[in-house]
């Protein structure tokens, strides 16, 4: 709708082509080059990990799942199948209370992201947000992020863990 200009059943069914695409081949996502080594490291370090996207949650955790790394995650955070709830703040902030439920500790949290709404939905939860530069947004989308990694290398120094 915003990046097409579609409106209506046109809208509808660019939405359920996407959608169908996406459910058909969501598995076959990669996980960028040394992030899974990076966040097996923080686990081993006692860090909690969320994931907090704006994605329907049970399909990013059925990713997680198949990507062997569900298991090092304390708490997951998505948009209901109906596609609501989804913002960035709130998946933020309901990922936070899932932490605390856990147990877990929740005074610094950095939220990761590639997008201006990732940086924005981090603010607006109240916590810091570092841009990674290897996705979609580039340093003049991410500017406003407390902290800038160019890759998974520099992400790692940020966060105390180790990549590969």
């Amino acid at each position: 709708r915003l990046f097409a200009g579609l409106t209506g059943e046109a809208n509808a069914n660019a939405v359920a082509v996407y959608r169908r695409h996406y459910r058909e081949h969501m598995l076959d996502s990669p996980v960028y080059d040394g992030m899974a080594e990076l966040l097996r490291s923080l686990h081993g370090q006692g860090v909690p990990l969320a994931l907090a996207t704006s994605k329907r949650e049970p399909m990013a955790v059925q990713i997680l799942e198949h990507k062997g790394l569900l298991p090092l995650f304390t708490a997951t955070s998505g948009a209901d199948d109906a596609d609501q709830h989804g913002a960035k703040a709130d998946v933020i902030r309901t990922a936070l209370e899932r932490l605390r439920s856990a147990g877990a500790p929740t005074g610094r949290v950095v939220h990761l992201g590639d997008r201006a709404h990732d940086v924005d939905g981090a603010h607006q939860a109240g916590v810091e947000c570092v841009g990674v530069l290897w996705g979609y947004g580039d340093e003049a989308e991410l500017g406003h992020a407390e902290h800038l990694a160019h890759d998974v290398s520099e992400l790692a120094r940020l966060l105390g863990g180790e990549a590969a």
